[in-house]
């Protein structure tokens, strides 16, 4: 079977590409030669996507403007070429079935779909759809979201997450994860991050009350996005094994194992992947956006496998009273855990194998 992948730009949209791909190998449904990414030409896509041994095609790829101006006037040949380029990599690949994960290379890829009547599957990871996935959901073959109800008429089969992450046993891995990144084999670990490209708020924030962590004998692994390694790595080289600072973190399955909590935003990923290993949660919603963060933490939260913090609230002072009185209650930790991993959907990556292997039936 002849499969093409479209998604880019985030990590969000590219990790559950990449679990079906190797679904689709496991399942020996597809080899290497018949699997290929439709991608962007400056998204995460263009490292990940080959170091997992995957072809990856790409596509210009635009924002929707938000007002008038030359750029909305320009879109209509854009989108034409985009689409134009799309047809031609499916002909070419001659692609069975299209699977789209969202972003913007998504819609050239659907309308490219349409054009040859090719079957095609919109997965939707947030708990609120965007743009993209909401209006081509309508024409799609089948539809899929994670949570119920997002879209009208879709399968919920929830989000592909990387093998490694659903298999992680953190407790068997917690003492080599941490002698892997360098830390402190004792006390407990925070693990943060603010997605694929950091989050200024919530750096700004941890770097406030750090020596507070620190004097209470916790570790902190501090992922801070690419562009902002420079201006915190100080801190990681003053306070040796206890705090560890990195621009991007491409095995998060060995931080996770290494942590007893977490400090993030609320992609609906980094979701799905905290289920599923049950690693307790302070999420700090993404504030812009049509609010999909917040909807994609609730569940979790209300089971109390997670607390929210708002952006607006997330200051130092803020979170060292939520964080210090966490870590020192162990029984909280593990109640945490015990939610999270009863929330888990960990089969989503087969099931969507199946429908791929329906839909070209």
């Amino acid at each position: 079977m002849r499969v093409a992948l479209a998604g880019g730009g985030t990590a969000g949209h590219v990790e559950p590409a990449l679990s079906v791909a190797f679904q689709l190998l496991d399942s020996n449904v597809a080899d290497l030669e018949s699997i290929v990414f439709l991608g962007s030409k400056t998204g995460l896509e263009n490292s990940l996507v080959p170091a997992n041994g995957f072809r990856l095609e790409t596509v210009a790829t635009f924002a929707m403007p938000r007002k008038v101006n030359l750029d909305l006037i320009k879109l209509p040949f854009r989108l034409w070429a985009a689409r134009r380029a799309a047809v031609e990599i499916l002909k070419s690949n001659k692609v069975e079935v299209l699977v789209g994960f969202g972003g913007y290379v998504s819609v050239p890829a659907y309308l490219a779909a349409i054009q040859l009547r090719i079957p095609f599957i919109v997965h939707e990871a947030n708990a609120k759809p965007g743009i993209a996935n909401k209006i081509f959901a309508r024409f799609a073959t089948r539809a899929v979201d994670t949570v119920p109800g997002s879209i009208k008429g879709a399968l919920t089969l929830g989000i592909p997450i990387k093998r490694e992450i659903k298999n992680l046993n953190r407790e068997e891995l917690r003492s080599k994860s941490r002698n892997e990144l360098g830390l402190s084999s004792s006390g407990r670990v925070l693990l943060v991050f603010g997605g694929s490209q950091g989050a200024e708020q919530i750096n700004k924030a941890i770097s406030g009350f750090s020596d507070l962590l620190l004097e209470n004998q916790i570790s902190v692994i501090h992922v801070v996005g690419p562009n902002n390694l420079a201006h915190y790595q100080s801190r990681s080289h003053a306070n040796g094994s206890r705090y560890l600072v990195m621009g991007y973190m491409s095995n998060m399955q060995v931080g996770y194992a290494a942590s007893d909590l977490v400090l993030c935003r609320a992609g609906a990923l980094t979701v799905a992947e905290l289920s599923a290993i049950g690693l307790p949660a302070i999420f700090v919603p993404y504030p812009i956006g049509n609010g999909e963060q917040e909807l994609n933490a609730a569940h979790l939260i209300s089971v109390g496998a997670a607390l929210l913090v708002p952006n607006h609230l997330c200051t130092a002072s803020n979170l060292a009273e939520i964080v210090l009185p966490i870590f020192k209650d162990s029984s909280r930790l593990m109640q945490m855990s015990t939610a999270g991993r009863n929330t888990r959907k960990i089969d989503a990556a087969k099931n969507m194998v199946r429908l791929i292997q329906e839909v070209c039936s």
